[in-house]
């Protein structure tokens, strides 16, 4: 199963998002993705909350090398929709209601499109998370 974790250590951030090919934030909050039964590595989420009252959503990254499929059979898509929907739903548990998609996965048409943002009208990426999270769309 792929399993959903909460990065507490910045040191171990750092070294997560250097495997995954990714800028390092200090001040961004994370996620990682792993195989619960292997405790492999498959990916890692970014994220902020501004001070406007939007979640920021800025990296969602596989590790370097992961194909399409991993040897347990999970695909790339279910593992980055995964790191990056944790990372919307603690926006969203936290009063966020709202974010954007920015940085490097804001260039992602297609991983922003599966992640539920639509494109907003001033540019960039956005996702109303109430109402993601309640089934309606966004």
């Amino acid at each position: 199963m792929i399993e959903a974790k909460t990065i507490q250590d910045k040191d171990y951030q750092a070294e997560v998002c250097r495997l995954c090919g990714i800028k390092y934030d200090p001040d961004a909050l994370a996620y990682a993705a792993v195989d619960s039964n292997t405790g492999e590595l498959l990916a890692v989420s970014q994220f902020k909350f501004g001070a406007d009252g939007f979640g920021e959503l800025t990296d969602v990254a596989a590790v370097t090398g992961l194909g399409e499929k991993t040897d347990a059979g999970y695909s790339r898509r279910d593992i980055l929709f995964l790191a990056g929907r944790a990372a919307m739903n603690f926006m969203d548990i936290c009063g966020f209601h709202k974010a954007r998609a920015v940085g490097s996965l804001g260039r992602d048409e297609v991983l922003s499109k599966l992640l539920g943002f639509k494109p907003d009208p001033d540019g960039g990426w956005f996702c109303d998370l109430a109402c993601l999270f309640t089934g309606e769309h966004c």
